[in-house]
C-alpha cells in the first residue's frame, strides 16, 4: 500500500514540475544534468508503475535505480 503511495505522489509532482516547466519555460535554464535526471525520474515512475501491476521485471526496474542510463526491455 504505500509503494502504491509513493508512486502516485511522485507522478503527481512529477506532474507540477512539467506544469512549472511549461509555465515558466521563457524564464527557466535547465542544465542538462537536471534534464537527465528528470528523465531518469520519470522512467522510474513508469517502471515502477509496471513493475506494481506485474508487467515488467525486477531487474530493468533495479538498474535505473543505480543509475544506469540503458533500459531494459
Amino acid at each position: 500500500m504505500i509503494k502504491r503511495r509513493l508512486l502516485q505522489l511522485l507522478e503527481k509532482l512529477l506532474d507540477q514540475m512539467k506544469q512549472l516547466h511549461s509555465s515558466y519555460r521563457n524564464r527557466l535554464t535547465l542544465s542538462s544534468d537536471y534534464q537527465r535526471r528528470f528523465s531518469v525520474i520519470q522512467t522510474v515512475l513508469e517502471q515502477g508503475k509496471n513493475l506494481f501491476a506485474g508487467k515488467k521485471k525486477r531487474h530493468a526496474y533495479n538498474a535505473s535505480l543505480r543509475g544506469k542510463t540503458r533500459i531494459c526491455k
